[in-house]
C-alpha cells in the first residue's frame, strides 16, 4: 500500500512501544491535534524522566481562552505491551483496529480521543547519538472530546503522534524532568502543519529532517528573521525558510502558546521551551496557508 492512502494503515508495531524493548534513559509518546475551529492540544505520556514518576501531561489552547496545562505523576507502574499500547493509571492508549484511542481522567479533566492514521509510520534517521524519533502518525484524523471542569471541547480535525527515546550518559536518576529534557533536546526545533500537503520537520545546528505526506525529503533550513523572548534572553526565529528539491517553504512563528523555563540559575534561564502557533506557505500561488505548531528547545 503506498504512503498517503488512509485505508488499512497500521497504527504501528506495538513492540516498538514497549519501554523494555527500547531500553532508554528517557522515553515518551507524544500526541497533538488541532480542531477546525483553531483549538490545539498536545498530550504526552512519559514512562520516566530522571527521578520523576510516570507522568501524563496535557496542554490545551482554545482561541479566546486562557491556556490550560495539566501534569499528573502517577504511582501506577508504566506499561506498554501488545495488549496495552500505553497504560499508566487513569491515563491509557489502546488500539482500536487501525486507530489509537486516548482516554484519561483526573481532578480537573477527562478526555476520550481517537487517532486514525493517514500515512504509514516513518523512522527518522537521526544523527545525534542515542536519540530515537519514530513518527508513528505523520498525520491522523481525530475525533473526540476534552473536558476541563464542566466545559467540554469537541475535536474533529487533524492530529499527529510520535515516539521519542534517548540513551545518554549525561542523564542520571537525580535529575528532574526539566533537567532531562534540557539535556537531550537543547538546540532542537520541531514543527508540523496540515493542509493540501502535510509536513513534519525537526532540526538542530547540525542536521535537518522533513517529511512531506509521510515521506522523507532532503531539506536545508535557514533562519530569515528573529526576535527576542525577553524572559529567556533568547533569540528565536520568526521566519524560517525550508529549502527542498521540490520547492521553497516558509514558516512564520506568530504567537507564543507556551513558555517554560527548564533550567534556571538565580534569575537567569539557562534552558527553556517555546511553543508557537505558526503558519506555513509553499512557494506556489495556488496553495493555501497552512496552520500548525512550532517548538523550540533553547
Amino acid at each position: 500500500m503506498p504512503n498517503g492512502s488512509p485505508e488499512n494503515v497500521s497504527a504501528g508495531n506495538p513492540e516498538n512501544h514497549e519501554f523494555e524493548h527500547i531500553g532508554s534513559d528517557a522515553e515518551w509518546w507524544y500526541f497533538d491535534g488541532q480542531s477546525k475551529e483553531g483549538a490545539v492540544f498536545n498530550i504526552i505520556f512519559y514512562s520516566h524522566l530522571g527521578k520523576n514518576k510516570p507522568t501524563f501531561s496535557l496542554f490545551l489552547h482554545v482561541p479566546g481562552e486562557a491556556p490550560i496545562s495539566i501534569h499528573d505523576q502517577v504511582d501506577t507502574p508504566f506499561e506498554s505491551t501488545k495488549e496495552k499500547y500505553i497504560a499508566m493509571g487513569e491515563h491509557q492508549v489502546t488500539k482500536d483496529n487501525e486507530s489509537l484511542r486516548l482516554r484519561s481522567s483526573g481532578n480537573r479533566h477527562s478526555l476520550d480521543i481517537k487517532f486514525t492514521p493517514v500515512y504509514k509510520p516513518s523512522f527518522v534517521e537521526i544523527e545525534q547519538p542515542g536519540m530515537g524519533w519514530r513518527v508513528e502518525m505523520p498525520k491522523a484524523t481525530l475525533q473526540g472530546q476534552i473536558t476541563i471542569g464542566k466545559e467540554a471541547f469537541d475535536f474533529s480535525g487533524s492530529g499527529y503522534h510520535d515516539h521519542n527515546w534517548f540513551k545518554d550518559s549525561k542523564i542520571n536518576s537525580e535529575m528532574d524532568n526539566r533537567e532531562v529534557l534540557a539535556t537531550v533536546l537543547r538546540g532542537w526545533q520541531f514543527g508540523r502543519f496540515f493542509g493540501e500537503k502535510d509536513y513534519v520537520y525537526g532540526f538542530n545546528g547540525t542536521e535537518s529532517h522533513l517529511l512531506q505526506n509521510g515521506v522523507a525529503v532532503p531539506v536545508t533550513i535557514e533562519t530569515v528573521e528573529t526576535d527576542e523572548y525577553q524572559r529567556f534572553k533568547f533569540q528565536y526565529p520568526t521566519i524560517l525558510k525550508l529549502l527542498t528539491p521540490i520547492g521553497e517553504i516558509t514558516v512564520h512563528n506568530q504567537k507564543i502558546l507556551l513558555a517554560n523555563a527548564l533550567v534556571e540559575s538565580g534569575k537567569t534561564v539557562k534552558s527553556g521551551y517555546l511553543r508557537f502557533l505558526s503558519q506555513l506557505k509553499i512557494n506556489d500561488p495556488t496553495t493555501k496557508i497552512m496552520n500548525g505548531v512550532h517548538e523550540i528547545w533553547t
